[in-house]
């Protein structure tokens, strides 16, 4: 048997910040604030509230470390997004206008367009195989999968490289829309240059085969270029935020319910979950069953028949809270410690596997080998990785530094190239503290060109209005 919910002493953080954070999303939401409170409505659709729908097959001492990390993430962004929101009523919104120096703004973009050339180039150099031509011919997808493994996880290239290429579809790419979005709206040579821009990257994006290079290119581009659109775009891409976020978190309950009551219909009957019982209290003692493993054990058969609303709800909804509390049963005891602080910065032994690869074989290789290969990697929500160095102390630091980055991020909030800047930033944390450390954000994700960008522009007001006035 499965429950639905676990036991209140378990997860009553998450209820009570949960429920805050509820009414600043829906007060903002009713007053046309969708961007400011972002982060905290993307946590709860795709944290914490999966969190809760799941917590039943969590084990209740799990649970409770999970919850409370979870809160601290929540809290953060609550107080960051309360920032921003306030920051934007307070802010009189004035039509868009040319920050800073438009040869600085100019030179940012030359040097992404050199990066967006080459890092590509470079990259499919090096590949043995690209996932997009080997899926044509590898009925088995064995081939297919590693290629996929190979294109980016494994290939043989320095760590930096590794960093660039995600870079180039989340950071490069978008100042290049933010330089040359308001040129093409006059000109038809630079609507032709931003079209052959965004057709390379998004072609580099599918070669991967993995949807989300494409996706997030997609979606930073458009955040990048949204302070240049028609008031009528700007509501209809915030109605369409809603909508999704809306859709997936009713297909994402109803698809828990249903799950929940196929196990214990159907599902304890099945030959396959009697023997995944049999191995955990050895193998896996401190891991119960989540609401994810009754869709793998279910096979092809569909409770909901929409491919598109099951995978949405299985990737978006059920995995990333899921993964975390695999994270929270295997550090530190059946890791044999915490993790080194070393690790932080990316160093380790390299005898030792990385901390993603270690819990994604114990908690999906070992248990379903047909579904995964030896190399998978289950990457940790925000609060997960920062608990694995040292227990939920950690997970609070990682809280504040993220709301300081929030904060920082909240200071623009009239219209201007640099709040695009602002914007990217916030989307980048609604869409990645889910299944990203806050050093993978910062490093891997390229947040911190952001940032620095950020910090440029306000040292530069600051100094501006230090200057004294010529009379």
């Amino acid at each position: 048997m499965i429950e639905l919910f676990g036991p209140l002493s378990a997860i009553f953080p998450v209820l009570i910040t949960t429920a805050l954070a509820g009414v600043l999303i829906v007060s903002n939401w009713r007053n046309g604030i969708v961007l400011q409170v972002f982060p905290s409505s993307a946590w709860l659709v795709f944290m914490a509230v999966p969190f809760l729908m799941n917590s039943g097959g969590i084990k209740p001492v799990v649970a409770f470390e999970q919850a409370v990390g979870i809160s601290m993430i929540t809290a953060a962004l609550l107080i960051g997004d309360y920032f921003g929101a306030q920051r934007f009523k307070n802010t009189v919104q004035s039509p868009v206008k040319g920050d800073l120096n438009d040869k600085i703004w100019a030179g940012a973009a030359l040097l992404a367009l050199l990066a967006v050339i080459y890092f590509p180039i470079y990259h499919l150099a090096h590949v043995g195989s690209i996932p997009f031509l080997a899926q044509f011919w590898d009925r088995s997808g064995l081939e297919a999968a590693n290629s996929r493994e190979e294109f980016n996880k494994l290939l043989q290239v320095p760590l930096i490289y590794k960093f660039v290429f995600n870079w180039v579809t989340m950071i490069f790419g978008p100042i290049i829309t933010i330089y040359v979005f308001p040129k093409a709206k006059q000109s038809w040579a630079w609507r032709i240059c931003l079209g052959l821009v965004v057709c390379w990257i998004a072609g580099y994006a599918v070669l991967s085969t993995a949807r989300a290079p494409f996706v997030m290119f997609l979606v930073f581009s458009a955040t990048a270029s949204v302070i240049y659109w028609s008031s009528i775009w700007k509501k209809m891409a915030r109605l369409a935020v809603m909508a999704f976020l809306l859709v997936t978190l009713s297909a994402g309950i109803i698809r828990s319910v249903e799950l929940v009551r196929y196990q214990n219909s159907e599902g304890i009957k099945d030959y396959y979950y009697s023997i995944l019982m049999k191995r955990i209290p050895s193998q896996h003692p401190l891991m119960g069953l989540t609401l994810g493993d009754v869709a793998r054990l279910m096979g092809d058969s569909r409770i909901l028949n929409l491919p598109f609303l099951n995978t949405i709800t299985y990737r978006a909804f059920l995995v990333p809270s899921e993964v975390s509390s695999h994270w929270y049963a295997f550090y530190p005891d059946l890791s044999n410690g915490w993790r080194t602080s070393s690790e932080v910065v990316g160093i380790r032994d390299e005898k030792i596997p990385h901390a993603a690869n270690r819990v994604g074989r114990w908690s999906y290789y070992e248990r379903f080998p047909k579904f995964y290969l030896d190399s998978v990697s289950a990457y940790a929500s925000i609060d997960a990785d920062a608990y694995s160095f040292g227990g939920l102390w950690v997970t609070f630091i990682a809280a504040v530094s993220l709301l300081m980055i929030r904060i920082i991020a909240g200071i623009y909030a009239l219209p201007s190239r640099i709040s695009a800047v602002s914007a990217l930033v916030i989307v980048q944390i609604g869409l990645l503290v889910m299944s990203a450390s806050l050093q993978a954000i910062l490093i891997a994700q390229g947040m911190f060109i952001l940032l620095a960008t950020l910090l440029f522009a306000l040292s530069a007001e600051i100094l501006m209005a230090a200057r004294p006035k010529i009379i």
